[in-house]
C-alpha cells in the first residue's frame, strides 16, 4: 500500500490558484507601534519565502501592509498564526476590521507566488479615523518664546499640545491632556524659560473620545539672554555648557577629557572647519571687554583657530572673521587675548577652526571679561613642589603682585580668594596637603586699586605625605599605585601583569628627539642621609640590553627637572635583584624615579620595589620550602658568611612582621617548622643574624600550602565542581581543569614539551602498607596516542619530583577504558599523582579516580546489557575464576551504596531483571562472591535504560511538538549526529516535509541507526514503516530499512531494497520511501533508518520528515490521485471527504496510534465530525473497496 498525501498538494495548488502564497522562513517578529505612521520592519526582505510576525495589533482596527523594492510595489498574503488566509493582493494591501491581535505576513512578487532576491523594504502602518498631524514648524524662537505650525491629516479643527523639558517622559497617549487649540488654526505660541531645552507634543482632536496619538518636535533650546562676562572651563561634564553651541554641520567638535587640560579635567577640541559659538554679550560693542582663551595643537602641529562672530547665530555661513591664532606645540597650551573694536556687528561671537590637513586644535578657559588697567603676567609655571610646599614663577612689567589659590574642587572663581601680595615675581606657597590639587591665580598691582586680570588657574598636585620606607609589588591593581605617577606624556609606563614595564622612543621627527618614559616613586623623607636603600627585580621585556636610570626630581610634574644618579642595564628575560644604596647627599629631592634611556628602546620590566633601611648584615637568598606535608614544611635558604638566621612565618593576611615571633635558626641554613594547620597558605620571611641585634633585611615572602590531612581511601568523579577538588592541584606546569561533558565531570590533562599536566591526588596515610591500588577511568580527548603515568611526588605539589611507576595508554575518544595501578609499598612521605605524556593534541580526560584496598576476590570483567524491554534487561559479565555472583540495581538519580541495596545471586555471568519501569534509566553494578564469605570489589556503575511501552499502529511522527533539538520521547540514536531543527535559519541547507520541525542527519554518517519507538505487532501481517527523505543535492546518500527486537543495531535485519537518494542541484524535494515488514511472530518490533554517506565525504545534510507506521494488506491498491479530495485542511470542525468511487469508511488516529473515531459513509463524498478532538494531528484512513488511502490532518 503507498501512501500519497494528496491533500498537502491539493491544497497548495489551490492557494497558488488563489495568489495566496505562504512563505517558509521567518524573517523578523516585530510589535506594531500603532503610532499612525509607516513602521519599517525590514529593509532586507526576500520574496521567496520569507514572512514577518507582526504582535501587538488592535482588534478591529484597520491596517496597511507594504512590500516594495525601490518603487515597484510587491504581493502581500495575511495570515494568522496556523496560516490561515485572512486577506491577500497587491502591495499597498489594507485589511479592515482586523481580528487578530498577531498575524504573519508572507511576501512575493505577484499572485503567481513569484520570488526574487533582493533588499525589499517591507512595513506595516495602522489606519487611524483621527490622523497624526505633521509638519511641525518652528520660528521666531527667542530667550522666553517661540510659535509653532503644523499641518493638519485629516479634517479636524482642533488640537492639544504640552511642552516639556526635553529630559521628561513623553505623554502617554491615553492618559494626559495638553493645552487646547480650537481656533480652528494649527498654531500656538508658547512661553518658556531662557536656555532651556524642550521637547513640542501636539496631537489631532477629532472629538471629545477620539484623539490621535501624540507627535513631536526634535529637542529644541530657547535662545540664552546676553550677558557682559562669562568664564567657562568645560569641566562640567561631556557635552557643552548652556549657551556655547556647534554652530552647522560642518567637522567635529567634542568635549574630551585629558590628563594635560589647562584646567582640569576637560577641553574642546575642534576639527575639519566646525564652529563654537559662544554666549552672548551685551557690551560687544564697547570697546571695554576682550576675550582670553587658550589654545593648542592635537595629533599634529600647526592648527590654527579664528576668533569673530555670527551675523546670524544660526547660520554657520553667516561667521566674519577678527582675528586667527596659530598653535605651535601638542603638550603646551598658548594664551591669548584679543579686544574688539567698537565696529563689532553683533554680540555673537564664535571660534572657527582653520581647516589645513589633519591640524584639529584643543581650546580650554575661554573668558570674557574687562580689559584690565594693568599689564597680565605671563609665563606663569610651577618650579618645585613637595608634598606641604609649591614654587611658581612668573614674568611682568610691573613690581607689585597679587597671588591667590584653593582646593581644585572647591574653588572656581579667584575674586572670592584673599590675595597675598608679592614685591617678587615668584612666590613658595606652603602649609599644603598631601596628595590634594590647587588652582592658583596670579594679577599684576599697578597702582591703588589698579590690578591686570587675574591669570590662571595653574594646576598644581602636591606629592603623597613623605615616608621613610615603602615596598610596591603592583599586584593590587592594574592601575599605577598612588605615590607612583607617570611623569609627562612621553614613552611608556604602566602597568602590566603585576609589574612596572617602562621604555623611551625617538618620537620620528625630523629632530628625533627621545620621548621618555619616566615614572616617579613615593616621596620619602630621608633620601639623602644614606642610611637607606632601594632594592627591586629587574628584567628585559624582550631583547635584553634595555637601560634605565634612577635619578631625582625638584619638580615632580616637569621632566626636565630630572636628575640622573645612576644607570642600570637589564641582561637577563628573568628577574634579576638589584640593589643601590646612595650616599649622603647625592639625593637632594624627596622624590626619586625611574627612566628609560631609550637608547637602545628595548623595554624593561620592575617589580617588587622596596626602599629600606641599609641592612650592615647581608641579605639570604634563595628561600624555598619543600618536603611540605599536612603539619610541617622545610624552609631552606642560601646565607652568606654568617651562621644564623631568623625565620618568621604567618598567614596570608600578614602584613607587618613586627606582629610575629621570629624562629632562631643556627649553623645549617635551613628549618622545619611543624606543628602547622592542614591546607593552609603560609607566608616566609627569612633574614640574616650577625650578633648584637645586627640582623640583615627580611626577605621575602614565599609562599606554601600545607597538604590536606591524609586518609585511608577516597573516590573522586569530580562531579561536585567545575574546579579542582579541594585536596588535589596541577602539581605541574602543563594544562589541568575540570571539564563538562554531556552532564559528567572530568579532569582534563595535557602537556608540552617539558611542561608535564600533573593530577597529584590528596595525600593518603597508607601509602606504604601495599595494601591499597589505584584505580581510575580514561579516554582520549581528542586524539589518540596520549599517556598516562601513575607515580609519586616526593615532595608535596613539586611536580618537579614525580617519580613515575606504571603507564597506561587510553584506547578511545568516545568509551572510558578502566585501568588499575598495583603500586605495592611506597616510600612513607610521598604522594600519589597521574602525569600526562604527549601534547596538547592526544590530552586526556580523567574520571572516577579511586585509592582503595586490593581485592581479595577476583573482579568481574566488562559490563554489558544485551537484550532488554520496556520491564526487563540482562546484564552480562566477563569472569575468569570466579563461579558466583551478586548483582544489584537502582535508578540513576539514587545515591544508594551498592552494598546497601538487595543483591540478586547468580551462577552464571548474565542475570535478567524483571518488574522494572519503562523509559527508565538503570545503573547495575556485580561484584564476585568467593569462599569464606569474601567478595570482591563492586564492578559499576553501568548504566542501561529500558524501552518505552510499544505502540500500536497507526502511529506518525511529525515532530511538531517536539522542542528542538531534542529527539522526540522513545527514540533512541545509535550513532551519527542527529538532531530535531525548525525551518527559522533561512541559511539551513534543508526544509521541512510538513509544519515546521523535521529530523537531520549531518556528514560523516557510516551506519547510522535512528530508532523509532517499539510496536506490538501480529504475525504474518503486513506493516507500512515510511518516512520522507529529502537530500541536499549532493551524490551519495544512502538510505535502508531494518528492524529489530530491541533499539539496536547489532542483530538489526534491512527489509526493503535500499532508497540511493538522488543528486541535483540544491536542496532536493522530498520522496517518500515506503517499506512493507510482515513479522513471522507477534512480539515488539523496532523500526530504524540506516543511514550511509558517500566515500569521498562531499555530502552535509540529509533531511527526515513525517514518519509513519500503518497497518496494510499485502497487496492494496491506492486512491488514484486526482480522484480523491479531502479539504479544509487545517480543519476546525467538518473534514470533507470525496472520491470517484463508493467510500466506505473513515477512521481516524492519534500520533499514539489510538483509534479517536470512525465513521461509516457508503458514499462517493461524506462528513466526518473532528470538533471534538483536541487540536493537534492525526491521521485519517479512507476505505474504497479495496483501496486505502493515509493522509495527516491538522486539528485547529
Amino acid at each position: 500500500m503507498k501512501k500519497i498525501t494528496f491533500l498537502f498538494l491539493l491544497v497548495l495548488l489551490a492557494i497558488k490558484g488563489h495568489g495566496q502564497c505562504l512563505g517558509n522562513y521567518s524573517l523578523s517578529t516585530l510589535a506594531s507601534n500603532n503610532s499612525g505612521f509607516e513602521q519599517q520592519i525590514s529593509a532586507y526582505a526576500y520574496t521567496t519565502g520569507d514572512f514577518a510576525t507582526i504582535t501587538n495589533l488592535i482588534v478591529g482596527s484597520d491596517y496597511t501592509f507594504t512590500c516594495r523594492l525601490g518603487a515597484t510595489e510587491k504581493y502581500i498574503t495575511v495570515t494568522d498564526a496556523n496560516n490561515v488566509v485572512i486577506e491577500h493582493g497587491a502591495s499597498p494591501l489594507l485589511v479592515s476590521s482586523i481580528n487578530y491581535s498577531s498575524v504573519k505576513v508572507h511576501y512575493t512578487d505577484n499572485a503567481d507566488c513569484g520570488g526574487s532576491p533582493g533588499n525589499h523594504v517591507v512595513s506595516v502602518k495602522i489606519e487611524l479615523t483621527c490622523p497624526v498631524p505633521t509638519g511641525l514648524t518652528i520660528y521666531e524662537l527667542g530667550t522666553t518664546s517661540a510659535i509653532f505650525t503644523w499641518t493638519p491629516e485629516g479634517s479636524e479643527t482642533a488640537w492639544e499640545v504640552i511642552a516639556l523639558p526635553a529630559t521628561s517622559p513623553a505623554p502617554a497617549n491615553n492618559l494626559t491632556e495638553g493645552v487646547a487649540v480650537v481656533n480652528d488654526t494649527p498654531e500656538f505660541t508658547g512661553v518658556f524659560l531662557p536656555a532651556t531645552a524642550y521637547k513640542f507634543y501636539y496631537r489631532a482632536v477629532c472629538s471629545d473620545s477620539d484623539k490621535s496619538p501624540w507627535n513631536s518636535s526634535t529637542v529644541f533650546t530657547t535662545l540664552c539672554e546676553d550677558v557682559t562676562y562669562f568664564s567657562e572651563g568645560f569641566d562640567g561634564g561631556s557635552v557643552l555648557p548652556v549657551c556655547f553651541s556647534k554652530v552647522g554641520t560642518q567637522g567635529t567638535l567634542t568635549i574630551q577629557n585629558e590628563s594635560s587640560a589647562s584646567s582640569l579635567p576637560n577641553v574642546v577640541v575642534m576639527g575639519s572647519g566646525s564652529i563654537l559659538s559662544l554666549p552672548a554679550v551685551s557690551n560687544f560693542s564697547d570697546a571695554t571687554h576682550r576675550i582670553k582663551f587658550k589654545v593648542r595643537s592635537i595629533y599634529t602641529v600647526g592648527g590654527s583657530v579664528e576668533f569673530g562672530y555670527l551675523l546670524d547665530p544660526q547660520d554657520a555661513t553667516s561667521f566674519v572673521a577678527l582675528e586667527t591664532f596659530p598653535t605651535n606645540s601638542l603638550t603646551e597650551f598658548i594664551e591669548y587675548t584679543f579686544e574688539p573694536d567698537g565696529n563689532t556687528q553683533t554680540g555673537n561671537f564664535a571660534f572657527k577652526q582653520v581647516v589645513q590637513g589633519n591640524n584639529s586644535i584643543v581650546l580650554d578657559d575661554i573668558v570674557w571679561e574687562p580689559i584690565p588697567v594693568c599689564p597680565d603676567v605671563t609665563s606663569l609655571k610651577t618650579d618645585a613642589f613637595t608634598s606641604a610646599t609649591a614654587s611658581l614663577s612668573w614674568t611682568s612689567e610691573d613690581s607689585s603682585w597679587e597671588i591667590v589659590y584653593g582646593p581644585a574642587t572647591t574653588t572656581a572663581n579667584p575674586n572670592g580668594l584673599i590675595p597675598q601680595t608679592l614685591e617678587n615675581p615668584n612666590a613658595t606657597l606652603s602649609n599644603l596637603a598631601a596628595s590634594t590639587t590647587y588652582k592658583v591665580w596670579v594679577r599684576s598691582v599697578c597702582g591703588e586699586n589698579a590690578f591686570g586680570a587675574w591669570i590662571g588657574p595653574k594646576i598644581i598636585t602636591t606629592t603623597c605625605s613623605p615616608v621613610t620606607t615603602f615596598s610596591e609589588n603592583f599586584n593590587a591593581s592594574s592601575s599605577i599605585p598612588d605615590c607612583f605617577k607617570r611623569v609627562g606624556t612621553g614613552g611608556n609606563a604602566y602597568i602590566q601583569s603585576s609589574q612596572l614595564n617602562i621604555s623611551s622612543y625617538e618620537d620620528g621627527n625630523a629632530d628625533n628627539v627621545m620621548s621618555y618614559g619616566i615614572i616617579s616613586l613615593p616621596p620619602v623623607s630621608n633620601a639623602g642621609e644614606g642610611t637607606q636603600r632601594l632594592k627591586f627585580l629587574m628584567k628585559s621585556s624582550g631583547s635584553i640590553g634595555g637601560v634605565v636610570e634612577l635619578g631625582y626630581m625638584e619638580n615632580p610634574v616637569n621632566v626636565d627637572s630630572f636628575t640622573a644618579i645612576q644607570t642600570f642595564t637589564s641582561n637577563s628575560t628573568t628577574p634579576q635583584t638589584v640593589i643601590y644604596i646612595p650616599t649622603a647627599g647625592t639625593i637632594t629631592a624627596e622624590v626619586m624615579a625611574f627612566r628609560h634611556t631609550g637608547n637602545p628602546s628595548y623595554g624593561i620590566v620592575i617589580d617588587d620595589i622596596v626602599w629600606e633601611t641599609a641592612p650592615n648584615c647581608a641579605d639570604v637568598g634563595g628561600i624555598q620550602a619543600s618536603q611540605i606535608a599536612n603539619a610541617s614544611a622545610t624552609i631552606s635558604w642560601t646565607g652568606n658568611s654568617e651562621t644564623n638566621w631568623q625565620v618568621a612565618y604567618g598567614a596570608t593576611t600578614v602584613a607587618d612582621l613586627n606582629n610575629l615571633t621570629p624562629v632562631d635558626v643556627s649553623d645549617v641554613s635551613n628549618t622545619i617548622l611543624s606543628d602547622l594547620d592542614a591546607s593552609t597558605t603560609y607566608k616566609v620571611w627569612v633574614r640574616s643574624n650577625c650578633g648584637t641585634a645586627d640582623f640583615g633585611a627580611w626577605i621575602g615572602p614565599i609562599q606554601f600550602t600545607t597538604s590536606c590531612d591524609p586518609v585511608t581511601a577516597f573516590s573522586e568523579d569530580f562531579d561536585a565542581s567545575t574546579s579542582v577538588p579541594a585536596c588535589w592541584s596541577n602539581a605541574g606546569t602543563g594544562t589541568l581543569f575540570i571539564q563538562t561533558d554531556n552532564n559528567n565531570n572530568s579532569a582534563y590533562i595535557s602537556s608540552y614539551g617539558t611542561s608535564f599536566g600533573i593530577l597529584a591526588a590528596r595525600p593518603v596515610s597508607n601509602v606504604a602498607a601495599g595494601t591499597h591500588r589505584l584505580k581510575f577511568k580514561a579516554k582520549a580527548s581528542y586524539d589518540l596516542g596520549g599517556v598516562i603515568e601513575v607515580g609519586y611526588l616526593t615532595s608535596y605539589n613539586q611536580g618537579s619530583t614525580f617519580v613515575s611507576l606504571q603507564s597506561f595508554t587510553p584506547t578511545s575518544t568516545t568509551v572510558y577504558d578502566e585501568f588499575y595501578a598495583n603500586l605495592g609499598s611506597l616510600p612513607t612521605t610521598s604522594y600519589l599523582a597521574l602525569r600526562h605524556s604527549g601534547t596538547s593534541f592526544n590530552a586526556v580526560l580523567l574520571d572516577n579516580v579511586v585509592w582503595e584496598a586490593l581485592p581479595t576476590c577476583e573482579e568481574v570483567g566488562e559490563l554489558s546489557v544485551g537484550a532488554f524491554t520496556n520491564t526487563t534487561a540482562t546484564l552480562s559479565w566477563e569472569a575468569e575464576y570466579s563461579t558466583a555472583w551478586e548483582t544489584v540495581y537502582t535508578e540513576v538519580g539514587d545515591d544508594t551504596d551498592p552494598s546497601d541495596l538487595t543483591p540478586y545471586f547468580s551462577e552464571v555471568e548474565m542475570f535478567t531483571f524483571t518488574d522494572l519501569l519503562p523509559d527508565t534509566l538503570y545503573k547495575a553494578w556485580v561484584r564476585s562472591v568467593c569462599e569464606d564469605e569474601l567478595y570482591s570489589a563492586w564492578v559499576g556503575p553501568f548504566e542501561f535504560k529500558t524501552t518505552c511501552d510499544p505502540l500500536s499502529v497507526s502511529w506518525i511522527e511529525d515532530f511538531e511538538s517536539i522542542e528542538v533539538p531534542n529527539l522526540p520521547e522513545c527514540w533512541t540514536k545509535g550513532n551519527g549526529n542527529w538532531v530535531v531543527i525548525d525551518q527559522t535559519n533561512p541559511f539551513d541547507s534543508t526544509t521541512p516535509n510538513s509544519g515546521t520541525n523535521y529530523m537531520r542527519c549531518y556528514n560523516g554518517a557510516v551506519n547510522s541507526h535512528m530508532w523509532t519507538p517499539g510496536f506490538e505487532l501480529e504475525a504474518n501481517t503486513p506493516y507500512d514503516f515510511a518516512t520522507f527523505v529529502q537530500g541536499d543535492g549532493y551524490d551519495g546518500w544512502s538510505v535502508a530499512m531494518v528492524y529489530n527486537s530491541i533499539p539496536k543495531s547489532e542483530g538489526a535485519i534491512q527489509f526493503g531494497e535500499t532508497y540511493e537518494v538522488p543528486a541535483g542541484t540544491g536542496i532536493q524535494p522530498y520522496a517518500e520511501m515506503r517499506r512493507v515488514f510482515v513479522p513471522t511472530v507477534s512480539g515488539t518490533y523496532f523500526f530504524a533508518v540506516k543511514v550511509n554517506e558517500s566515500s569521498t565525504g562531499n555530502t552535509f545534510y540529509i533531511a527526515f520528515d513525517d514518519f509513519s507506521v500503518e497497518q496494510g494488506t499485502l497487496s492494496t491498491p491506492t486512491f488514484g490521485a486526482n480522484n480523491f479530495k479531502a479539504y479544509p485542511n487545517p480543519v476546525k470542525d467538518i473534514l470533507n471527504v470525496s472520491y470517484t468511487e463508493n467510500i466506505s469508511g473513515v477512521e481516524v488516529y492519534n500520533l499514539l496510534g489510538q483509534k479517536v473515531a470512525t465513521k461509516a459513509i457508503n458514499a462517493n463524498n461524506g462528513q466526518l465530525d473532528m470538533s471534538g478532538l483536541a487540536a493537534g494531528s492525526y491521521l485519517v484512513k479512507v476505505t474504497a473497496g479495496n483501496q486505502v488511502q493515509t493522509i495527516k490532518v491538522i486539528k485547529q
